[in-house]
Order: structure tokens, then sequence, then C-alpha cells
């Protein structure tokens, strides 16, 4: 066998054995990771802290999470019967074990969840939220995308490229656009729960909860920016409008 046929049979099977040792993936329930207080303080005192060890992806119930910069990992409930037990598919940068600090209801908060290895672990805060999460990535492109959980959403994930614009204090525009095969950018016009569609969506920071408007939890480059209410542009002009007139 000459050594160029050798070297093609031996280089595909040796990016599979490096894909599996560099990503790990596993599976299960959710109720089946937690552990109780002496089990998880045990992991934590037999090991060091580090963050050489991450999650690539973590996924509930067949949808991924988001993950934010600062440790902190949304689950946006759906209306599933097992949303509080849900499956759980995991891929690390090494060899990880998952720990859960405790079981999910609808009244749970302080969640956490932690990675570990023979030698190390590391900790993140999970949130549950029963909001939408929009995250707006930008850079040489900006990015759009929605994890809508709504009962009757016919699109749970909303993807679209853009542009985004500070238009006040914590509000912003952002207007969406599709390219054609050609790569010449057209308007995206996109119902948002239930929306008519538009290209063109202001969000605004909540500083109270109303509810005949809709929210979300919004991040911008993976940074939690907060809780905003989302509208249309007459949504916004409207509600200028009635908050001025409520303040003379």
């Amino acid at each position: 066998m000459s050594k160029k046929r050798l070297f093609w049979i031996i280089f595909p099977v040796a990016c599979f054995v490096l894909t599996v040792i560099l990503i790990f993936e596993s599976n299960g329930m959710y109720n089946n990771y937690v552990v109780d207080s002496n089990k998880w303080n045990e992991i934590i005192g037999s090991r060091n802290m580090s963050e050489s060890i991450k999650l690539q992806n973590i996924i509930f119930n067949d949808y991924n999470l988001f993950v934010s910069d600062d440790n902190v990992i949304y689950y946006s409930l759906t209306p599933l019967s097992s949303k509080y037990n849900p499956s759980v598919r995991y891929y690390a940068n090494d060899k990880v074990k998952i720990a859960l600090s405790k079981k999910m209801d609808e009244w749970t908060d302080g969640l956490k969840i932690m990675i570990y290895n023979d030698k190390l672990y590391r900790i993140y805060d999970l949130v549950v939220t029963e909001l939408p999460i929009l995250s707006v990535s930008y850079g040489n492109n900006t990015e759009f995308e929605l994890f809508d959980n709504h009962v009757n959403s016919p699109q749970r994930i909303i993807k679209s490229q853009g542009r985004i614009k500070k238009v006040g204090n914590n509000e912003y525009v952002f207007s969406l656009f599709k390219r054609s095969i050609g790569k010449n950018k057209r308007d995206n016009y996109i119902s948002l729960f239930g929306m008519e569609k538009r290209n063109e969506y202001v969000i605004k920071y909540a500083d109270r909860i109303d509810k005949n408007e809709m929210y979300v939890q919004f991040f911008i480059n993976n940074k939690y920016m907060g809780i905003y209410s989302i509208g249309h542009r007459e949504w916004r002009v409207n509600n200028f409008e009635r908050n001025k007139e409520n303040n003379k």
C-alpha cells in the first residue's frame, strides 16, 4: 500500500478521534444530573476552579440555551410537559461531567450548573425565564436571533441579518434585511409575536411591566442588557406621545 493511500485512510480516523477528545458530548434528563449538597461540596473541595474548561453548547429539550459572557445560562421555558425536567445534551472542550444544584419548578431560583473533570471545575448560574430571548451580535455583520417561547409560536427560532441603532436612552431600532442570490440586500419582513410583518422593530428598556406589551430578555454581543419591551415604530411614537401626555 502506498504512503499516500495509507495517509488518506488514517487521516479521517485521526480527525474523528481528535474531535471526540476535544468535544465531549453527553445527554440525559435534567433530574438525573441533580446532586445533593454533600456531593456538590465534595466536587468543589477536591478540585480547582478554572475557566479553562467550558461548555461549548448546552441544549434543553432540543433548544440551545443562551450563555452570556458573565457565566450565566438562560433557559426560556417552552410549553412542554417536561419543561421542569428537560432532556439535557451538552458539549464541552474536555471530557467533563455535569452536576446541577437542585431540581427545577416554577418557583425555583439560585440554580447552578457545574462542569468538572478529575482536577478542575467551573460553575455557571442558570436563570429560568418565562420571557423570549432576543440576542443581537454585531461586528462586520449584524445578526439577530429570537427564541420565541410562546404557546402558539409558529417558528420557535427566528434569525435575520440587519442593522441596529441606538435612538434614545436604553432604546434601539433594528432593521432586518436578507441577501438575494446575487448577494444584494433586501428588506426582510418578519412577523414577531404575531405582529404585522415589518422589517423594522423598536425595543426599549422596561422600567415597569404592562400586560398589553411584549417583553424579551435582551442581549447585545452576549452582554445582558435587561428586560426590554418590543414593538413597531408606531408603537414607539404612540408610547412617547402617551408618556408626554401623562407627564404634563
